[in-house]
């Protein structure tokens, strides 16, 4: 029987089971899919999924929902083809620009502001360094 990476005290037990046995257990599968007419893997292909995940852990005693995990994102195929049907029109493309125009003007006068309030500090600076 073939062992794992590493021969070490904690990992000794570590066997894989040999191909003959996995074929066994496949031919085994096969026939009874043949023997019930329906098959097997197509009754429940997202529940049998399931439940080989909360097998194992604590899913399998409690529901348990992780509000930090991310959702899984939609295949880039559907979002490709969702996006082509969406185009952008001309209206779109003059309300995205007068935005853009409005944040940058927006920007500048904040920046003029924090350049006049700086020019005030440098003044009181050198006044003070001028009194002592």
């Amino acid at each position: 029987m073939p062992r794992g990476k590493y021969v070490n005290h904690k990992g000794r037990s570590r066997e894989f089971t040999p191909v003959d046995v996995l074929q066994q257990e496949l031919d085994r599968i096969r026939q009874g899919e043949r023997s019930s007419g329906v098959p097997i893997r197509n009754q429940g292909k997202g529940n049998f999924e399931d439940k080989c995940i909360r097998s194992q852990g604590a899913h399998s005693l409690i529901e348990i929902s992780n509000p930090n995990r991310l959702p899984r994102r939609k295949p880039l195929s559907l979002l490709i083809s969702n996006a082509n049907g969406n185009q952008f029109t001309e209206e779109d493309d003059a309300t995205q620009r007068r935005r853009h125009e409005r944040r940058k003007e927006r920007m500048q006068s904040e920046n003029i502001q924090r350049s006049k309030e700086t020019l005030a500090d440098l003044a009181r600076l050198a006044l003070v360094i001028d009194r002592r």
